[in-house]
């Protein structure tokens, strides 16, 4: 008898359809949308929860701000069962960055504070300071000129 290793493959992350299909569902259902989910949907949905940063952006850039704003609000309120737990990796972050240039301010801050209201998760809707530090950081904003002002003794 021989003894091997098996080693699982990464699960598959959701499709663009997969992403329409859930906006389109929390649209009409809501929350009870969630319970309805079945299994490979549900286990896609898990691996978008951990995947890292920037993995989800091919599926996203097809979607309009309706569906983006659909699916904010899904992965919100899925992110409080147990195993979907995401933290400052939450695409929650990245849907919400994505939103910002689509919604006018009133709309994005309603937002804002439903997902705040829905989640006990602290970095969302906008990410931790350390990672919103860095976009800024390796943004193209550069400074050309500073002029040290004497301090007030």
């Amino acid at each position: 008898m021989t003894l091997g290793t098996w080693t699982p493959g990464a699960p598959a992350l959701p499709s663009l359809e997969d992403f329409r299909g859930a906006a389109a569902r929390w649209k009409r259902d809501g929350a009870s949308s969630i319970e309805s989910l079945d299994g490979e949907l549900r286990q896609r949905l898990q691996a978008a929860m951990q995947a890292p940063a920037g993995a989800l952006d091919p599926g996203l850039d097809a979607l309009d701000a309706e569906e983006l704003d659909a699916l904010a609000r899904l992965f919100t309120v899925i992110e409080q069962e147990p195993g979907f737990e995401a933290g400052a990796k939450s695409p929650v972050i990245a849907l919400c960055r994505r939103l910002r240039g689509h919604l006018d301010a009133d709309a994005f801050a309603e937002l804002a504070r439903w997902i705040r209201a829905h989640s006990d998760n602290r970095f969302l809707p906008h990410g931790s300071l350390q990672d919103r530090l860095r976009v800024r950081a390796h943004s193209d904003v550069r400074v050309t000129s500073f002029t040290a002002r004497p301090c007030r003794a």
